[in-house]
């Protein structure tokens, strides 16, 4: 399996990028009915091109520029069952000790939802955390982690995922 690897190390750990798939479409509230914005596909594609599953992933960035917004994409992705985004959120299973540690910046309502910008902070927080370097926001160091992002109201998405080299 080939490589991509960007070198952001510093004494001597860094991260490799696995994958990342990009998936475009229509746009998502011009459909009559659409159970599915292409986030499950395009996260399936990223986690199956890099060799790996939904179970190998120990943290997630994930876009959230709305709160509904995060709550589709979970779900959708997989990270949480239908219906059940919220309810998981309440019982801790996002927060930095829970389960599948998510947005540990506080996310991008908290943080700054500065858009196209925004993937870039998650990216740089994952880059934190999995090099032990988050200061007071550590989690558990993830071997493994899923971004994902989307734009033009859930119509392209992106996910990419990262493997602590």
């Amino acid at each position: 399996m080939s490589r991509a690897s960007i070198d952001w190390t510093q004494g001597g750990e860094g991260l490799a990028v696995q994958r990342c798939r990009a998936c475009g479409h229509a746009w998502y509230f011009a459909r009559e009915f659409c159970p599915a914005c292409g986030a499950g596909e395009c996260a399936a594609r990223a986690l199956a091109a890099a060799g790996l599953t939904l179970a190998d992933v120990e943290a997630a960035a994930i876009y959230d520029s709305f709160t509904i917004t995060l709550t589709m994409l979970l779900e959708e992705i997989g990270l949480a069952p239908r219906g059940r985004a919220g309810a998981l959120a309440q019982e801790g299973r996002f927060d930095a000790d829970g389960a599948m540690p998510l947005n540990l910046h506080g996310g991008l309502l908290s943080y700054g939802h500065c858009g196209v910008a925004g993937a870039m902070a998650h990216l740089a927080e994952m880059h934190l955390q999995m090099t032990g370097r988050a200061g007071v926001r550590q989690a558990r160091r993830a071997g493994v982690a899923l971004l994902h992002g989307d734009g033009g109201v859930l119509s392209s998405h992106v996910s990419l995922v990262l493997e602590a080299a």
